[in-house]
């Protein structure tokens, strides 16, 4: 019996199954980008980006219903990246088009570290 190609190339990349009664760690498969230079790495704490690449531009709070399936996404947008975290760690970071962080930028709200003082007339 002669399989399809697809088939035949799917079994031929699938990583062998560890023997029987071996006992090892499940392994997220994830991939392992390098970390581009200037920007936040996965499992930073708001905290630790914070001191390390100063307050954002602008921050994006989650919306929609937060349960324990849909953690809160928070989006903090600077210059030239935006970082994502659920709840408080790094989740990812990206340099989006440029385009995106104008509309980012104009969407929402300054965080209040960031605003001007309202002058007194």
């Amino acid at each position: 019996m002669r399989l399809p190609a697809i088939l035949t190339i799917l079994l031929a990349l699938t990583p062998p199954a560890l023997p029987a009664g071996e006992n090892a760690a499940p392994m997220m498969v994830t991939p392992d980008a390098p970390r581009l230079a200037g920007m936040p790495a996965r499992g930073a704490t708001m905290d630790q980006v914070k001191q390390e690449f100063g307050a954002p531009l602008r921050i994006i709070a989650p919306s929609g219903e937060v349960t324990k399936t849909h953690p809160p996404i928070t989006r903090w947008v600077y210059k030239d990246y935006i970082v994502y975290f659920e709840n408080d760690r790094v989740i990812h970071s990206a340099r989006p088009r440029s385009l995106e962080i104008i509309k980012f930028l104009e969407a929402s709200p300054l965080p209040q570290a960031v605003q001007p003082a309202s002058k007194a007339n």
